[in-house]
């Protein structure tokens, strides 16, 4: 850990891999001549310490203006005085040294993200050859969504399992119900994240008996994310985390730009083939040939003044610099909001834009 913390490469002893359970994981995608382009994918829970800052008082924005500066797929929830951090950085070593000026590490996870990039993608497929049972747990979380960009938050965030789907996408009950198979655990929370998925996930739930099986009303990623940040199982009423997770939904907004295969005119715009159109729950409010400007005029028709927080999360089809730009428009234009980049890497939307 020390290495670590030091930013030196920690050593891994065979034993230890062989000890944990897990397969063993495939090097050779990074040899001694490679040269890291990805960066780590990055994820910890710190302790705020009252040795080191006031938790009650402390402001995520101090790690968060800093982790801007050095990686990128940032996403930062403070619960109490737990901090919960990922991001994608080439200098993990660094941003542990930053951050444990603040706290001590709870959990510590950090990835070569080369090698996930080279690792074959089995989509919705829970089978044993693919995966075994994780160990028995009281609560599990099965939750929809695409994009590995959002794949990785969504995990990072304490889903277990994710059916890859979305628009155009839908999974069917089946893919549901193998899902709840590959885990152990005595209740199932599903985040089914659009409302034309939530049927399949709601009779796969009536069909499983192996455990408790609930279905989360989230007609959104804005509201999986969401959900999925006010996380917590310390009190073993389901019912009442249910309510707490409906809670956490309520007042956000998902807002949606992609590009429209034809001439329309909709609730008094007008648009055309190949422009980019935002959309905030099923309402057409912004169209421009641009997509940065479709998504600033989307956060204006959103008020996004209002809001705390955007998530930002850029598509497969959005160049790093469009997302930059629009990042830095949309922080001149709602100076208050604090602006979390994302890159998705979804299909379908150019943007997905989450105001809490």
């Amino acid at each position: 850990m020390l290495r670590v913390l030091r930013g030196q490469p920690a050593a891994t002893p065979a034993s230890a891999t062989q000890a944990s359970g897990k397969a063993p994981i495939d090097t050779s995608a990074f040899g001694q001549d490679s040269v890291m382009v990805y960066g780590y994918c990055t994820e910890f829970l710190l302790q705020l310490q009252t040795c080191k800052v006031d938790p009650d008082t402390f402001d995520i924005a101090v790690i968060t203006d800093y982790l801007e500066t050095v990686g990128d797929s940032i996403v930062a929830v403070k619960s109490g005085s737990v901090v919960k951090i990922h991001v994608h950085t080439l200098i993990p070593g660094e941003v542990l040294s930053h951050c444990q000026q603040y706290g001590e590490f709870l959990t510590l996870k950090i990835e070569n993200m080369t090698l996930q990039h080279t690792e074959a993608v089995v989509r919705n497929d829970f089978s044993d050859k693919h995966a075994s049972k994780n160990q028995h747990k009281a609560y599990a979380v099965v939750a929809v969504a695409s994009g590995k960009g959002i794949t990785e938050t969504f995990k990072s965030l304490g889903a277990d399992v994710i059916v890859d789907g979305g628009q155009t996408n839908n999974p069917s009950a089946e893919d549901f119900l193998h899902a709840f198979d590959s885990l152990d655990a005595d209740t199932i929370i599903v985040m089914p994240n659009n409302g034309n998925i939530r049927m399949a996930a709601e009779q796969a739930a009536s069909l499983y008996e192996k455990a408790d099986v609930r279905v989360l009303e989230t007609a959104s990623i804005g509201d999986g994310y969401a959900a999925l940040t006010m996380l917590d199982f310390t009190s073993g009423d389901t019912d009442q985390i249910m309510q707490n997770l409906r809670d956490a939904i309520c007042g956000v907004q998902t807002g949606l730009v992609s590009r429209a295969v034809r001439d329309a005119h909709m609730n008094g715009i007008d648009v055309r083939a190949n422009d980019y159109i935002g959309f905030c729950q099923k309402t057409m409010l912004a169209s421009d040939p641009d997509k940065n400007a479709a998504a600033l005029r989307l956060c204006e028709k959103m008020e996004l003044g209002a809001h705390d927080i955007l998530i930002l999360i850029a598509g497969a089809d959005c160049t790093l610099p469009e997302a930059e730009a629009l990042h830095k428009v949309i922080k001149e234009k709602f100076p208050s909001v604090e602006i979390y980049r994302i890159d998705g890497g979804q299909e379908v939307y150019d943007y997905i834009l989450i105001a809490e």
